[in-house]
């Protein structure tokens, strides 16, 4: 059976003793040994306070700013030798594998967040700008100044991040708050966080691919709705699985709630049976990793006895009831082998609405099939060069699309021309994403780019998964994104490459999105301006990357010629051409519109029609039948046997040696 969902309680409570002491072990729910923070085995907070030193103005008063005020005059190097020794001090074990929870909410780390009282981080940075740039008109101003804090913001979090993995690796490190969502769920109708709030948390997700877990929170500060406050839940679990599912490996989702709406000016505020549920069988059953509650350490010795007598009536029974309906759910719905979840909250499910989440390495609607991971090394090594099968390298460089992959990931903000990247999904489909490069240099009229996704499926963890891309557009384009096998099934051990289209304005505008198994990942869009070189005819081999990238002038007619990576020139048959835009228009719609991979079928399919006519001619017990049988594998071998039938019969023009076949 899955691992149960994990409950931390972060309640400061040690001060409760005797009779009004605080137990909620019995329950299922971790603590540290003595309900505080410091050198516990569960669970540890950083105040932006008492951390480092972090940059802010107290009060939101800009005449009295610490350590800087601004991420931008923060001093980094102080911050981390500080936090450095916090993390130390407070988490002495070097081996401590519980919650470490940054908490910073003085400022936001997008500039655009910072609205309300924390405006004031928006007025500074600008006015700071405007001190180096007195000339400036504000809407540069402005636009220097977002930057500024953005990139500012943006290396503090990441740098503290780091160092906190970096000095407890085992920890599940990540920031309070993190993803956002906005707090009107219900009036908005939606049922779902806002389209801003989901761009704000796009924006941010270099921070969430750096954290090993997840920390939104699901307060409730007044009792007037429990309908509202469920849907703000839904979203909030909805909106930080979307984040984490997008993210390899995925981080664990811990939701920090309460059980009181105001426990600074009301002890006795705790919520009603319908708020409790919400908060915690709701996300329970909305597949999260675990639950954190929380509270202030305001007055506790006074608010000892309420607090003992909640968790004893109710919400220590809630929790353990919920476990248990979960785990019986578990063994009837996905036979034994996984745990029930949520697709989409509701208010009072029937058994019908839940779905299994397997544990590896079973699948299936109810965990009934059991996969056989095979393929590359678990897990994938993003430092290391893969090379893919042979008949895969001629299909794909007959794409243009380099076979030998660098698969190291790098920001978007640093690709460079040819660069690609390489992700493994969290199903283990390997997804190679390249740029764009332009079908076409000709001035008369817009020209059209097109790009690639190869998907590879020798480390897929299941016999199939479901694939599809989707572009968004901002605006109507003249030309719709045109897009070849962009909706499918891949099976294990296929190879499938996406193509794509689209007119040259319709790039900056235009949004691609491959979605495997419900997991999204972004398609870059950047250029290539140099790959636009086609080299077709009998007496041309397929170029390499390098040969790509170098620039040739254009032909000055389109009577034949030898291709320039020839080493000796020879006579070339009428037809034999050098670039795209030289090329017959049936014939470059034909290769080059989305159907490349269908011309290398078609090139290999007189081989397999040939060697089926000579096998019909001898029996099956021939001696024929029998060596292709030798390894009782007649579909590899009819593929080997036809491969290298192909492979003989154009070695001329494709000199490389197969060195596999699948």
């Amino acid at each position: 059976m899955k691992k149960k969902i994990q409950a931390i309680w972060g309640v400061p409570s040690w001060t409760c003793t005797g009779n009004h002491s605080v137990n909620v072990s019995k329950y299922g729910i971790s603590e540290n040994s003595d309900q505080s923070y410091v050198g516990g085995t569960e669970f540890v907070i950083f105040y932006e306070s008492t951390f480092g030193a972090v940059p802010y103005f107290q009060k939101y008063n800009t005449s009295r700013p610490l350590n800087g005020g601004l991420p931008q005059l923060a001093d980094l190097n102080l911050h981390l030798w500080l936090a450095a020794q916090d993390i130390v001090a407070k988490i002495p074990d070097e081996n401590y594998a519980g919650v470490a929870v940054i908490d910073i909410e003085e400022w936001r780390p997008l500039y655009k967040l910072n609205w309300g009282d924390k405006k004031v981080y928006q007025q500074e940075s600008m006015r700071l700008v405007q001190q180096q740039h007195p000339g400036w008109p504000d809407n540069l101003i402005k636009q220097r100044a977002e930057k500024e804090f953005d990139r500012a913001a943006r290396e503090f979090f990441l740098e503290t991040l780091r160092l906190g993995k970096k000095l407890r690796p085992l920890a599940k490190w990540g920031y309070y708050l993190f993803p956002m969502c906005n707090g009107n769920i219900q009036k908005s109708g939606v049922g779902a966080c806002n389209r801003a709030f989901q761009k704000y948390n796009d924006e941010l997700l270099y921070l969430y691919r750096e954290s090993t877990a997840l920390f939104p929170s699901i307060y409730y500060y007044n009792q007037t709705n429990s309908s509202e406050n469920f849907w703000n839940t839904a979203a909030v679990i909805d909106e930080t699985n979307r984040m984490a599912s997008s993210i390899y490996p995925r981080p664990s989702v811990l939701v920090f709630t309460k059980f009181e709406y105001n426990p600074y000016d009301d002890w006795t505020s705790f919520y009603s049976p319908e708020d409790l549920a919400n908060s915690i069988a709701t996300p329970m059953q909305m597949s999260v990793d675990g639950l954190i509650f929380w509270s202030t350490s305001k007055k506790m010795k006074q608010r000892c006895e309420g607090v003992a007598q909640f968790v004893e009536k109710y919400l220590g029974p809630k929790f353990a009831e919920t476990s248990v309906a979960l785990s019986n759910c578990g063994v009837r719905l996905c036979s034994g082998r996984g745990i029930c979840f949520l697709k989409k909250a509701r208010p009072t499910p029937s058994v019908e609405d839940f779905s299994c989440d397997c544990n590896k390495p079973y699948y299936g609607d109810h965990c009934e099939y059991e996969a056989t991971q095979r393929g590359l090394p678990y897990p994938f090594d993003y430092g290391t060069t893969y090379n893919l099968p042979y008949y895969s390298e001629y299909a794909i460089q007959r794409l243009a699309v380099p076979w030998r992959m660098n698969v190291k990931p790098q920001e978007p903000s640093l690709r460079k021309p040819g660069d690609r990247v390489l992700i493994r999904d969290r199903c283990g489909l390997l997804i190679s994403l390249k740029g764009l490069w332009p079908l076409s240099d000709a001035e008369e009229e817009p020209r059209r780019w097109t790009g690639s996704i190869i998907l590879n499926s020798s480390e897929l963890e299941f016999p199939r998964v479901e694939y599809k891309l989707r572009a968004h557009t901002r605006r109507r384009c003249r030309d719709d994104v045109i897009c070849s096998h962009g909706v499918g099934v891949i099976k294990k051990d296929d190879i499938v490459v996406v193509n794509y289209q689209m007119p040259e304005e319709a790039i900056s505008v235009t949004s691609l999105t491959l979605i495997v198994d419900g997991s999204p990942h972004d398609v870059p869009l950047y250029k290539e301006h140099k790959a636009d070189y086609y080299w077709l005819g009998y007496d041309t081999r397929v170029p390499t990357l390098k040969e790509l990238a170098v620039v040739r002038p254009a032909p000055t007619s389109v009577s034949p010629m030898t291709s320039p990576m020839t080493p000796t020139p020879k006579a070339v048959p009428q037809g034999s051409f050098a670039r795209v835009d030289s090329l017959p228009v049936g014939l470059k719609n034909y290769l080059l519109g989305c159907d490349g991979l269908d011309s290398v079928c078609r090139l290999v399919l007189p081989h397999v029609k040939l060697l089926f006519r000579e096998l019909a001619e001898h029996p099956t017990s021939s001696r024929k039948f029998m060596d292709l049988d030798a390894d009782h594998n007649l579909g590899e071998a009819f593929t080997e046997e036809v491969l290298r039938r192909f492979h003989d019969s154009n070695r001329e023009d494709f000199p490389t040696t197969p060195a596999l076949f699948k």
